[in-house]
């Protein structure tokens, strides 16, 4: 009765300022205790928070299983992220579960079940991609690029409006995530994935994931297309971009993409130096 949905939606409050606390625990790497929160939150909510709060359930349950993952408890992980798999409503919350199966996969040097889980993702949104694509298809999507941005310097990627649809931004994420086990597994598949975020960039708009698209093709330039050096200017360029956007993820990779790419051209000191700002 009614006394029921006052107690649940009381609970609902207190669950979510456990959501909040589970959250700042994480932000500052203090994984076990954001554990903690986070489980007491899933428990306050109960089962019936997936039919009567679901993004709420949702929130604590992806949180949850990632602070498990970051925590070292993979086995524990996977068994969330196979029920968080059946519980997902919505392809955007889908494609958030995949993307932390792909982190899973790649922690354990699963690479191509990592490549089978994001290559599932990006089926949700319409986007059918081979495990081994044809190095026409790279060359298509590269093309693609030029064409995007129709005569405007490679620069103007700096003036991209921020993306709104939270469908794109799902996409990138995966397709960032994707980056590292094409890498273990297939060159055109990666190379396509960093074409592909580029696209969806100058098409739908820069995400935060994009940085981490544009220090990818720098690095990319020079063994698939022969431009060493655009390649190099392209990577500290989004350097620059990204001192002024303070996203760490972001900036831990594109730093240590630039320490890959910089090796091209550049004394292997400066390699160093990107690598140790990464780090």
């Amino acid at each position: 009765g009614a006394i029921g949905h006052s107690d649940l939606a009381a609970r609902a409050t207190a669950a979510s300022l456990n959501l909040r606390a589970g959250r700042r625990a994480k932000a500052s790497a203090a994984y076990t205790a954001a554990c903690g929160y986070l489980a007491e939150g899933r428990a306050l909510l109960g089962q019936d928070g997936w039919t009567s709060h679901y993004e709420l359930a949702f929130a604590l349950a992806l949180e949850h299983a990632e602070c498990t993952f970051l925590s070292g408890q993979f086995d524990e992980a996977r068994r969330m992220i196979a029920t968080l798999l059946d519980r997902a409503a919505t392809n955007v919350d889908m494609a958030a579960v995949y993307r932390l199966k792909i982190e899973l996969h790649v922690v354990k040097s699963e690479n191509p079940e990592a490549i089978a889980s994001g290559l599932a993702g990006l089926r949700l949104f319409g986007i059918d991609v081979s495990a081994h694509p044809s190095r026409d298809e790279v060359q298509r999507e590269y093309e693609n690029i030029w064409r995007n941005l129709s005569g405007r310097p490679i620069e103007s990627f700096a003036d991209l409006p921020a993306v709104t649809d939270p469908q794109t931004r799902a996409v990138m994420r995966i397709l960032a995530e994707l980056i590292a086990p094409a890498y273990f597994t297939d060159f055109n598949l990666m190379a396509l994935h960093i074409c592909q975020m580029i696209n969806l960039s100058l098409v739908h708009g820069a995400a935060n994931a994009s940085n981490q698209g544009y220090a990818w093709l720098g690095w990319l330039m020079g063994p698939a297309f022969g431009r060493y050096d655009d390649g190099y200017h392209i990577g500290k360029f989004v350097c620059e971009l990204m001192s002024k956007r303070n996203v760490l993820l972001d900036m831990a990779r594109v730093n240590h993409t630039m320490g890959l790419t910089s090796s091209w051209t550049q004394p292997l000191t400066t390699s160093i130096e990107w690598f140790r700002g990464a780090y």
